[in-house]
């Protein structure tokens, strides 16, 4: 019976062949899965916590760690998985703060390398957004956990950036480590993350990344595994970062500031719709409402509404 639940919670999702556990291989060292649980009644129909860590010895032995991305929290204590787990947590069907963006990938590029010991985890209180000086994926300060090695046990244990850039689906080799991915269903917030991390480190493009993501992770014909308009734009933007400006030196930097919106257009707005603007709060883990227009601040212009000419086509309309 549980089983069968689990299957029916699955849906479109693949399951993996030999365990029947709701994960896949995204790539040879990328592992994307639900969210599992080692508690009633959720357990039944998610991946049991314990059978899913009981695979990952099994397969990779002490070579993988955890990135979770579930606002709503784990619903299992970090000890479950010896620690090695990151939090990077947002809410359910929305785009990341783009700050955790160079956070999440420079934290799993420097695991695969061998580069921290991945026993302790941001637990989302913490996290320090990068400086103008950060570069190359926000990989100083704030963007990772764990020690760092010697120069030389860096080299001996570098095993992707360069060399799984060139083939991520080759054979494992013995002791490469490996990254697993989950939010709730492990699929809108995990394959954001996940294609992130392959636009960013591994220099795949964002349409290569999402239908590699949509292959590995859903059955055929059964929709796109990153599928949330926001989500999938978000995608984009992680592109732009990552090869914006021709110097090496000017892509990948990330910096915190602050905006103020003056105003905003709307094309076919019903009477009666009240308009809200949105942001993340609690360090990226809510969503609140920071403005409610009010009638007042209301001004409705008549027109057609603009077509390719965008805001210069409403002007046009403005001025006869």
């Amino acid at each position: 019976m549980a089983s069968l639940l689990r299957q029916i919670v699955a849906g479109p999702r693949l399951k993996h062949e030999d365990t029947g556990l709701d994960l896949c291989y995204v790539t040879t060292n990328i592992i994307a899965t639900s969210g599992p649980s080692q508690t009633y009644p959720q357990r039944a129909y998610r991946n049991p916590l314990d059978r899913l860590v009981a695979f990952l010895d099994e397969k990779h032995g002490d070579g993988w760690s955890i990135w979770e991305f579930r606002a709503e929290g784990t619903g299992y204590p970090d000890e479950a998985v010896y620690n090695r787990i990151r939090h990077y947590p947002w809410p359910d069907h929305h785009p990341p703060p783009f700050r955790l963006v160079p956070m999440i990938t420079a934290s799993m590029r420097n695991w695969l390398d061998g580069e921290d010991e991945g026993t302790s985890g941001n637990d989302g209180n913490n996290t320090t957004p990068a400086t103008p000086d950060t570069t190359n994926g926000g990989a100083g300060t704030g963007a990772t956990n764990g020690s760092v090695k010697d120069n030389e046990k860096k080299e001996e244990n570098r095993n992707t950036a360069e060399h799984n850039k060139l083939d991520l689906d080759r054979p494992r080799q013995k002791g490469e480590r490996v990254v697993v991915v989950h939010c709730k269903a492990g699929k809108g917030r995990s394959g954001t993350s996940i294609c992130s991390y392959l636009i960013s480190e591994c220099g795949w493009t964002a349409a290569d990344a999402l239908a590699r993501f949509t292959e590995r992770r859903m059955r055929p014909n059964f929709g796109k595994g990153v599928s949330i308009p926001s989500q999938v734009r978000y995608v984009g933007y992680v592109d732009r970062w990552a090869n914006a400006g021709s110097e090496p030196t000017k892509k990948k930097i990330y910096v915190d500031r602050p905006i103020e919106i003056v105003e905003i257009h709307v094309w076919g707005l019903r009477h009666g719709v009240k308009l809200a603007v949105e942001g993340f709060a609690d360090e990226g883990k809510r969503i609140e409402t920071l403005h409610t227009f009010g009638k007042g601040e209301r001004i409705v212009v008549q027109g057609d509404a603009p077509g390719g000419g965008g805001v210069m086509d409403m002007f046009y309309d403005m001025a006869g």
